[in-house]
């Protein structure tokens, strides 16, 4: 549990719906998610107990064939990194985030399944706060949009209905002032 603290989830889909995930909700905790034959057709949310027991909290509903993770690794062909979207499916972890897939295949070319590593954008934000710039320095992700991914400031860079925050909404002195340069003198994040 101390290894690869910024990842979300770790997890593998097969051509026939089947899936496990590890993941580290956003309370720190570990837990498991599992879909097969033995699930029928569901996939179940496990939590450890204070021992370490595996405790079924949830049954839903869960393709990971239909989900964009595993589709663009599909049309891809190759590994790729995703757009941000939101993650659903297992309570603990519902926010917006990336993902990096990689399908795999069998000898003659049959794709058997998708590989993935998420992160949420919390997670990045923790990476980010983590990081020591100078004395007094700040960091922030922003995509091409003006859309947050992440920063240093201690607050998500989504609302509670999961959208995304603007980077000139960070309510920082020095990031506001870096946004306001970076338009000044780009006049748009798609220009950098």
């Amino acid at each position: 549990s101390h290894i690869f603290k910024e990842l979300s989830y770790i997890y593998c889909g097969n051509y026939k719906g089947d899936y496990i995930a590890f993941q580290r909700l956003n309370n720190g905790k570990l837990a498991y998610n599992l879909k097969d034959n033995q699930t029928n057709g569901l996939m179940a949310d496990y939590r450890f107990d204070k021992t370490g027991n595996a405790i079924n909290i949830d049954n839903t509903t869960y393709d990971p064939r239909l989900r964009p993770w595993y589709q663009i690794a599909l049309k891809a062909g190759k590994a790729r990194w995703t757009n941000i979207y939101p993650f659903i499916g297992s309570k603990g972890t519902n926010q917006p985030g990336m993902s990096f897939v990689y399908p795999y295949y069998n000898k003659a070319g049959t794709l058997l399944g998708v590989l993935g590593s998420d992160f949420t954008l919390n997670r990045i934000s923790d990476f980010l706060r983590s990081m020591k710039i100078g004395k007094t320095g700040k960091t922030f992700i922003v995509e091409r949009s003006g859309l947050l991914v992440g920063g240093s400031f201690p607050y998500a860079s989504f609302d509670e209905n999961i959208k995304r925050l603007k980077a000139h909404d960070v309510k920082d002195p020095l990031i506001q002032a870096t946004v306001k340069y970076l338009v000044n003198q780009y006049k748009d994040f798609s220009k950098i």
